[in-house]
């Protein structure tokens, strides 16, 4: 007990006791300590984009494929693929590096890429794919060449039939699933992967109970609304990955001025050469530089 009060340990305890009430006070800075400067400087942001072949996958998370939903209701459902068409969820279109907003998609002219004017356009009344498979290829609507479509592919062979014949699933009116089944609906914890593996078949199905389909119109949303124009926006500016990733960057940039300083590369990118689209120094976001950046 005599060590306890010790004039060293007592020095010790004050000593903790103020650095503990300095610490309480300290107030950190929101801004670089630039006081000795003419000017202040200016943030710097770098952006790198995953331009990977998985970018252009119309699935999130990775476990639809691991957990084969592809042939199932899972992935025609937001509640096991995360970047499917959700109608609770209204789907804002990209901007442009003014701010002006892309125009509203058509649902019985949709482009395929948003982003592309060029782009071939999708009549979703009649025309959509959730999902194809690469071996046994359905017909491909005119204009889209097969690697772009098979975005929405599975890596099997047997992926999305629509009857227990075993035909490969074929342009239909543009849907998707609702859960109606009594267990949680949420995805993670494996309380519900059985139903997100659910059978889609048309005939001979297996499951189908716990789940309803809705065939998009213009009284299919929630409270009976016209969801035809959200859809398509969905389709074209946030089906797959890659869409979803420039639409939602552009929208937070779109926020960013000239007091920032931005710049851009790819992850396949190995060089920074001026002239390369896969680069853009840090400069800046101002003008030239921001319409080079969208």
């Amino acid at each position: 007990m005599r060590l306890l009060w010790h004039p060293k340990n007592l020095l010790a305890a004050l000593l903790m006791m103020t650095m503990l009430r300095c610490f309480a006070l300290t107030d950190l800075a929101q801004a670089p300590i630039n006081f000795l400067l003419a000017a202040p400087v200016k943030p710097n942001i770098y952006f790198i984009l995953d331009d990977s072949g998985s970018m252009q996958w119309s699935f999130l998370g990775d476990e639809v494929v691991a957990r084969q939903y592809q042939n199932t209701v899972g992935y025609r459902s937001s509640l096991c693929n995360k970047i499917y068409y959700n109608p609770a969820i209204r789907y804002p279109v990209p901007v442009n590096a003014d701010g002006s907003e892309y125009p509203q998609q058509n649902f019985f002219a949709a482009l395929y890429d948003g982003f592309q004017p060029g782009s071939i356009s999708i009549n979703l009344a009649t025309e959509f794919m959730a999902w194809r498979t690469e071996s046994t290829k359905p017909p491909v609507p005119s204009g889209i060449s097969d690697i772009s479509y098979r975005a929405d592919c599975a890596h099997a062979a047997d992926s999305c039939k629509t009857s227990d014949t075993g035909l490969p699933n074929l342009p239909e009116p543009a849907y998707y699933f609702i859960y109606t089944g009594n267990k949680p609906e949420r995805l993670g914890d494996g309380s519900d992967e059985d139903h997100c593996r659910d059978t889609v078949y048309e005939s001979g199905a297996t499951g189908r109970s716990n789940w309803r389909k809705v065939i998009v119109g213009p009284s299919s949303g929630p409270t009976g609304s016209n969801e035809t124009i959200n859809f398509a926006n969905w389709f074209s500016y946030h089906r797959t990955r890659m869409l979803t990733m420039k639409t939602a960057v552009g929208r937070v940039f779109s926020q960013l001025d000239e007091s920032f300083r931005v710049g851009y590369s790819t992850i396949s990118e190995p060089g920074v050469s001026e002239s390369s689209i896969n680069f853009l120094r840090i400069d800046d976001f101002a003008l030239e530089h921001r319409n080079n950046f969208y």
